[in-house]
């Protein structure tokens, strides 16, 4: 049951009851211009604007290199700290210690500092330096 609960509340939005509305709008708006921004970017950019050259395949397949690795940062990251979730609270229940293995021993918070992999990766792999560009 604690892994299942752990699980529902990974999938909600970063938002949460005690969060200020310019605390939320910030989140949501970053979520919003980096995992829906960039993409619809490097398809205007790719198939209409044209405002850089396109990628080389080789630079291209470079970006969904650095988008695989930034998922698979996400990934362990959830993997070393099962009290990942997006409201931010000491899980005392659950009897929650500070994470220091794996790459919390490198970086304080992993998960983010996959997303300029993933949102910079994703612009190459669309074939969009703009779009990597604005990520």
């Amino acid at each position: 049951m604690g892994v299942y609960r752990g699980l529902r509340e990974r999938a909600t939005l970063p938002v949460y009851a005690a969060q200020s509305q310019v605390d939320r709008a910030l989140v949501l708006g970053v979520l919003a211009t980096g995992f829906v921004g960039v993409p619809f970017l490097a398809g205007l950019d790719s198939w209409h604007w044209h405002l850089l050259e396109s990628p080389s395949p080789v630079v291209a397949e470079a970006g969904l290199l650095a988008f695989a690795l930034g998922w698979a940062l996400k990934n362990i990251a959830l993997r070393a700290n099962a009290y990942a979730v997006t409201e931010v609270r000491l899980q005392f229940e659950r009897g929650q210690q500070v994470a220091d293995v794996g790459p919390y021993q490198f970086v304080r918070h992993p998960f983010y500092a996959a997303d300029p992999l993933i949102l910079f990766g994703s612009g190459l792999w669309l074939g969009s330096y703009a779009a990597a560009a604005a990520a």
